[in-house]
């Protein structure tokens, strides 16, 4: 589960005692689609590999949270399953998540005919594979924090 942490108001909190105290708000969630491909994989030599999905709700959509749970989603699966590469899989036509996925560096590697089912009784359809490797994905995170520390240092806001 991805998300962050909220304070209750008098609208949200279910008791008033609970007004001004934290709870976390869930935002959404990564999880492995298969078991985890796996290898001699040690947390200092990550070997391992699985086809993963993820689903954020819709107070995250569009909004920069949004991105800072997928970060957190894609680092806790290459940690907590000693990842070389994350892989999955969308329909052709999902453009959004080929957007969304791209931003922190999966890479289409092709595409697969009558693959996934959109209907129940329906012809199966197309789906495109991409991939994240660990090594891309740290690259991208430090680019991305090392802007964030550069923006906090020059005091632009954006």
């Amino acid at each position: 589960m991805v998300g962050e942490w909220r304070k209750y108001d008098w609208m949200t909190a279910p008791e008033p005692d609970l007004i001004d105290q934290p709870y976390f708000h869930d935002l959404g969630y990564c999880f492995p689609a298969v078991p985890v491909i796996q290898t001699a994989s040690t947390p200092d030599n990550p070997q391992n590999s699985v086809f993963a999905g993820y689903t954020l709700f819709q107070d995250a959509w569009g909004k920069p949270v949004g991105t800072v749970c997928m970060y957190l989603g894609l680092a806790w699966l290459f940690h907590n399953f000693h990842l070389v590469a994350i892989h999955g899989t969308r329909y052709t036509d999902n453009h959004l998540t080929a957007r969304f996925t791209k931003k922190f560096g999966f890479k289409e590697c092709g595409r697969i005919e009558h693959y996934m089912q959109r209907e129940v009784g329906k012809p199966l359809v197309g789906a495109v594979v991409s991939t994240l490797t660990r090594t891309d994905f740290i690259a991208l995170t430090r680019q991305v924090l090392s802007n964030v520390a550069e923006e906090s240092t020059d005091g632009r806001v954006e």
